[in-house]
């Protein structure tokens, strides 16, 4: 009998990874390649964090125990508004879950970008050297492409939590084949629904002096109605949330709906629910939930 259900065990498992694309998985060469490129690395848990930085920018990888059965995911998580990159993997149990689902985590330190495309004469707030939106997409996707991270049409996900949410949706809608999906959770993304928000007026100057620039530079709404859509969206939100209203999310999501693409778009609102980590750590289960989903 034992025999019967170790038979039946291996079946299963063999049969799970074949449901995925496997084309679309990491292969463990690669990962390996990174891994051994990276010398300041620690392993804790079955979990390896390689820390690197790119152009005076740190960043964490977080890699699962490597098994050769597995299909391995990226997974580029974005934190708040200076918010540390450590606090989705300390105050979340984030990092269960991507052992749990083989997945690569990968974490930039934001801090204080709103994910913009370029400086502009009224910015008055500028996070780095380069802006937020520069950097990912000339400094950190073509640095992880030489170890073949974040590769075009292969199962990269995205996560984030407020301005990294932002950041995540805004990333897709410039980028429409690097996202198989993706979980934003408490965002903001047209910034046109809330002309008197602070972090945008010192990106983008007011309003009412610059509005072309605030519905076109860096607004998803924009980009997809340029682009369409290619990836699969959970929207997360509370709705007590007293930071980021939940009307960012549901205009998001009534926008992607009238589409009519055949991605998964999904909009999650929780009635209770505010803007911090017992939120977002509630919403773990339900994103991994989805990017499982849509995978098989």
């Amino acid at each position: 009998m034992k025999f019967y259900i170790f038979i039946l065990l291996f079946l299963l498992n063999i049969f799970s990874l074949y449901a995925y694309e496997k084309e679309k998985c990491y292969r463990i060469d690669d990962i390996q390649n990174f891994i051994e490129h990276h010398p300041k690395k620690t392993n804790k848990n079955e979990l390896l964090l390689v820390q690197l930085t790119i152009d005076k920018v740190n960043i964490d990888v977080y890699i699962p125990k490597l098994d050769q059965k597995n299909c391995y995911k990226n997974l580029l998580v974005l934190p708040g508004w200076k918010f540390s990159k450590t606090r989705w993997f300390n105050e979340t149990r984030l990092k269960e879950f991507i052992k749990k689902y083989q997945y690569i985590a990968i974490a930039p330190e934001m801090n204080t970008t709103v994910y913009e495309s370029q400086y502009f004469r009224e910015t008055k707030f500028k996070w780095h050297e380069k802006p937020g939106m520069q950097f990912i997409e000339k400094d950190l996707i073509p640095y992880l492409n030489q170890f073949h991270f974040l590769k075009n049409d292969f199962y990269n996900m995205g996560l984030g939590l407020s301005t990294g949410a932002r950041g995540i949706v805004l990333i897709s809608s410039r980028n429409p084949r690097l996202f198989y999906a993706i979980a934003a959770l408490s965002g903001d993304y047209d910034q046109t629904l809330t002309p008197n928000d602070n972090l945008m007026r010192l990106t983008y100057g007011e309003y009412h002096q610059f509005k072309e620039r605030w519905h076109t530079f860096d607004n998803p709404i924009y980009n997809f109605k340029q682009s369409g859509i290619n990836t699969h969206f959970y929207l997360g939100h509370g709705k007590k949330d007293n930071v980021v209203s939940y009307e960012h999310s549901l205009h998001l999501y009534n926008f992607l709906k009238s589409l009519n693409s055949s991605k998964t778009i999904t909009l999650n609102l929780c009635e209770d629910c505010k803007h911090d980590f017992l939120y977002w750590d509630k919403e773990i289960d339900s994103v991994f939930t989805f990017f499982e989903t849509t995978i098989n």
